[in-house]
């Protein structure tokens, strides 16, 4: 609970509250990019010589390379769960430090 706290205390005082109104429209590109990330990852699994095998007890015969195909629904909240996390590290950094990488990513992608 004291921990949940401080993440909110911590992203409100930073003006990036996950899923806020300003967030909410690049959700979705969000989950899509978790499910195409996933799909290149089983896709590489598929072709490699040591890969994961996996065994479910529903839909288990019904895969995309060797992933279940219930499996891929796992992807677009990992994607989430990893943008969650690099929000919360973000809102750590001084603020000055904050504002540096945000301006050189502005200059990088101009």
């Amino acid at each position: 609970m004291i921990y949940q706290k401080a993440l909110r205390q911590r992203c409100i005082s930073s003006a990036q509250v996950p899923f806020s109104a300003t967030v909410r429209a690049s959700a979705r590109s969000l989950l899509a990019a978790g499910l195409v990330c996933g799909f290149l990852w089983e896709f590489f699994n598929y072709w490699a010589i040591s890969k994961w095998t996996y065994t479910v007890p529903y839909l288990g015969n019904v895969k995309i390379f060797e992933m279940p195909v219930l499996g891929f629904l796992g992807f677009p909240p990992f994607a989430v769960e990893c943008w969650v996390i690099y929000i919360f590290v973000r809102s750590l950094l001084p603020p000055a430090v904050r504002e540096t990488e945000s301006a050189e990513i502005i200059v990088r992608a101009a």
